[in-house]
């Protein structure tokens, strides 16, 4: 399991040799946490590694090669090499999105290849790369319709609104009495002619926070 990236062979040649320019990626943390879920409990019957990959165009087949040197020196916290990572990365990074690679070695890079491959170590490597692809995906699988909690929509009127005892003013109409005996929202002529001063007002509204009917005053 890749917890970074290495692309290896990102540099400049000169006369002086190579100067590497390498370029490192982070996993998705949220996958990376999903796969130490899944792979690290006892239902998972295989062994897995949390560490770093060095990725590049090339397959290496030998230990005492440039490469294998440069990767000892350059890029120590590499436990293996692969070739596809890199790009994967680098797409998810433009493309804003999460990735993780999951590899199954199937060689030890150390001149044996053509016999692991010949024993079927590439298929052994698929899957069980595949394997541990599908138990962190199951990690992340979402709940069920039905089991995720479920929010009730607000009411979108507003609740009713007793209707208040005792007269009112002359030219005022309680705001109670306007919702159960003014259905139509009509304005009452007595309250359309009166004039309601600015304390008639305030109190109306410290009274009644969410009226049900809304009557403007008008003035003539």
């Amino acid at each position: 399991m890749a917890t970074r990236v290495h692309a290896v062979h990102g540099g400049k040649e000169s006369a002086e040799g190579f100067k590497s320019r390498p370029r490192s990626w982070e996993a998705s943390h949220r996958l990376l946490q999903a796969a130490k879920f899944a792979l690290r409990g006892p239902q998972w019957r295989g062994t897995v590694h949390f560490k770093p990959v060095a990725a590049g165009e090339v397959v290496l087949n030998s230990p005492d090669s440039a490469l294998a040197a440069q990767l000892d020196e350059r890029f120590n916290d590499a436990v293996a090499i692969e070739r596809e990572s890199a790009g994967v990365a680098q797409a998810a990074h433009l493309a804003g999105t999460l990735w993780l690679t999951i590899r199954g070695i199937s060689d030890k890079a150390d001149g044996q290849k053509h016999i692991t491959d010949a024993a079927g170590s590439q298929p052994a490597a698929a899957g069980n790369a595949a394997e541990a692809a599908f138990a962190v995906l199951s990690a992340l699988k979402p709940a069920p319709p039905g089991e995720a909690p479920q929010v009730e929509a607000l009411p979108v009127e507003a609740p009713p609104v007793e209707a208040q005892t005792g007269e009112a003013p002359p030219g005022e109409t309680r705001t109670g009495e306007a919702a159960h005996e003014n259905p139509t929202g009509q304005t009452p002529v007595s309250q359309a002619q009166s004039e309601p001063t600015p304390e008639r007002q305030a109190s109306e509204r410290a009274r009644t926070p969410t009226p049900v009917c809304t009557t403007p005053w008008t003035r003539r």
